[in-house]
């Protein structure tokens, strides 16, 4: 017993040893090399005449054992036994010790610094604190914007180069390949560094420099831990976090900070959590409101899409001080490749729109024009001798829409964001709208999210059906081929994107199938208009194939995050364009203008023919073809040209901007 405890003791020993790290390894091997070199010193005293000193032998023994080129010089049968065996012991503990010792230490050391958790030395950074399902977008944006560093000084170093550095939970080798994979060609080693920890922590927070960087963005992460309610409780928190360790630096000079939101109503709270600059983004309010306003029109979707994204045309803002003076309709001339679609100014803290401005609307000295373009220097100015002869029209014509007394809208799926979809088909003050939604939720569970929402429906009339839309039955019983408009919308009680987005497809697929037999049978004239959400870009080319409009949701408010961090003004125009309340996109169908059906119109024009209804066009909507038997989506063009020219049928549409 005695002396099993011993070699446990012994173990344990050379364990705690072992386990101490680089400096306790190197320390027990240079022990175990000092020993077998007394050793072996001692042997050749005692046992070889000639042998010399004892330091002599010490010095003798600690050569051969590290380096094996001794081993021939040796005379004496004594010397050349204890040589060979110091040898044989010095390959297999001195240098293979050694060099296990430097790989495992070398490994480590990568490793840590894999993980990022070194502090950055940077400053006029972007922060971006979690990788969620935005994460890679908002960087990606980031990235592309360099091309227009000149207008976002204060978010570039002094090369000229952005930095951005991101925050995550675990970074490791692993997470590091995934996301430079998604970032594709986007990734810049150079631009965007990851750190690892949690933005909770003050000594993490410090990991990015938080208090030196020119923006913090805060992105929301969809099927998060504890659904919606939790992300947002953690994201006031962090807010709260951020503003403690901030406590020491004057409120202005503090980073300006990007948040999302879920629930629109936390807004305030939001705002206050944070005592220096913030804009907040509640995406319940924007997804759902693009969501609204598709019901109403299709493709509208592919709108705001080109808007927020890096590809087509985008939303710029500009101060041009020649125009101080000039009234609004006077201006739309002055810009060949790009339409003004209102103003923007800075009222004390906040910035207030004014977007389809009245026509005879002065700009004065804090406007900032608001256009949409392909490129930020197609907004240079371009005075014309007919600019100022350009008179607005002394009467608008009224413009009436026709448009059913109720419009039944089939949605097939239960989140988060339907309260708010629901307040935006509320707001449709000219328009009823008669709800059913089919989800497994159940309907007391339902009513009861709706009630502390305190919902009170005047314009819309809610029906709930308890059924599982993926079995083809159970979906049959709602007769979806008897509405409007069918939204598939992604349920947020799932564990997982990917299990939402799989439960989305194939709804959307068991719809199709029932929506096409109707209408082979003769039930229905026409199918109604599907609308899919989607969480995961990458699943959107499996339907591709499919006459339907997907709302990568995800993807769209990781665009508004970024451009909102380059541009902190743009949020009010985001929400303004994207609301249910006016100015909205419209798309008027063509033939009720007076002179424009066959006949070759340029678009400068046809701004004209609209500008008789107080109406901004922004673009046309042709009828798209038909190819393989699925019509081609690519039918909305934005802001053509004012030199372009068109021939619009009764089936086309322009697109317009209207309060």
């Amino acid at each position: 017993m005695g002396r099993t405890r011993l070699v446990e003791r012994v173990r344990f020993w050379l364990e705690r040893i072992v386990l101490n790290g680089t400096w306790g390894r190197l320390a027990l091997m240079a022990a175990a090399v000092l020993i077998m070199s007394l050793v072996a010193a001692a042997i050749v005293v005692m046992f070889d005449a000639g042998s010399g000193s004892f330091s002599e032998s010490l010095w003798w023994a600690f050569l051969r054992l590290t380096d094996p080129g001794y081993l021939g010089d040796d005379k004496g049968n004594i010397r050349r036994v204890v040589s060979t065996a110091l040898t044989v012991m010095g390959l297999a503990i001195f240098v293979g010790g050694l060099v296990a010792i430097v790989t495992q230490w070398l490994n480590e050391t990568v490793r840590l610094l894999e993980r990022g958790l070194t502090p950055v030395s940077i400053s006029d950074h972007v922060v971006v604190l979690g990788w969620t399902d935005r994460t890679v977008t908002i960087v990606r944006e980031l990235v592309r914007s360099q091309g227009s560093r000149s207008r976002f000084k204060s978010l570039f170093q002094v090369k000229g180069k952005m930095a951005i550095v991101v925050l995550a939970e675990d970074v490791d080798a692993s997470s590091l390949h995934e996301f430079r994979s998604q970032l594709g060609d986007d990734w810049d080693a150079g631009v965007i560094t990851l750190r690892s920890g949690s933005p909770l922590r003050n000594e993490h927070l410090e990991r990015v420099g938080f208090l030196r960087a020119s923006a913090i963005v805060l992105p929301g992460a969809d099927f998060g831990e504890g659904g919606p309610e939790a992300v947002d409780t953690r994201t006031i928190k962090t807010i709260l976090s951020i503003n403690m360790a901030a406590s020491h630096v004057d409120a202005m000079e503090r980073p300006m900070l990007i948040a999302e939101i879920y629930d629109s109503r936390k807004v305030p709270i939001v705002r206050r959590a944070y005592d220096g600059p913030i804009e907040v983004l509640a995406s319940d309010q924007v997804t759902s409101s693009l969501i609204a306003q598709n019901t109403r029109h299709a493709n509208l979707s592919y709108i705001y899409r080109e808007l927020l994204d890096q590809e087509g045309n985008e939303v710029y803002i500009r101060r041009h001080s020649e125009l101080i003076g000039w009234r609004f309709h006077q201006i739309r001339q002055c810009f060949k490749d790009a339409i003004v679609i209102g103003l923007v100014r800075k009222e004390g803290e906040k910035w207030k729109t004014n977007l389809c401005p009245d026509l005879d609307c002065v700009v004065n000295e804090q406007d900032f024009l608001v256009f949409i373009c392909e490129e930020y220097e197609r907004t240079e100015l371009m005075i014309t001798e007919d600019t100022l002869r350009s008179q607005v029209p002394v009467e608008l014509k009224p413009y009436e829409e026709d448009a059913p007394p109720v419009r039944r809208i089939l949605v097939l799926g239960w989140g988060h964001m339907v309260p708010a979809l629901l307040h935006e088909f509320e707001c449709f003050e000219k328009q009823r709208h008669e709800v059913h939604i089919v989800s497994m939720e159940t309907i007391k569970r339902r009513n009861k999210q709706l009630k502390t929402h305190a919902m009170k429906f005047e314009r819309v009339d809610v029906v709930h059906h308890e059924c599982d839309y993926t079995i083809l039955s159970e979906l049959k019983k709602v007769a979806p081929w008897s509405f409007d408009y069918v939204i598939v919308l992604a349920s947020d009680w799932i564990k997982n994107a990917e299990e939402a987005d799989a439960r989305n497809i194939v709804g959307f697929l068991l719809l199709w199938e029932l929506l096409e037999g109707a209408k082979k049978r003769g039930d229905v004239e026409r199918v109604p208009d599907i609308l899919v959400e989607l969480t995961d870009e990458s699943n959107e080319e499996l339907l591709s194939s499919y006459d339907v409009e997907v709302v990568v949701s995800a993807e769209l408010e990781g665009h508004m995050l970024a451009q909102v961090t380059l541009r902190q003004e743009l949020r009010v125009v985001f929400q303004a364009l994207f609301g249910a309340s006016s100015p909205v996109f419209d798309f008027r169908p063509a033939k009720t203008y007076d002179d424009v059906i066959d006949e070759e119109l340029s678009f400068e024009v046809l701004q004209s023919k609209a500008l008789e209804y107080g109406e901004i066009l922004v673009g046309v909507r042709v009828d798209p073809e038909v190819r393989d038997g699925h019509h081609e989506r690519e039918s909305v063009i934005l802001n053509p040209g004012l030199e372009s020219r068109w021939v619009l049928g009764v089936d086309d549409d322009l697109v317009v901007l209207v309060k």
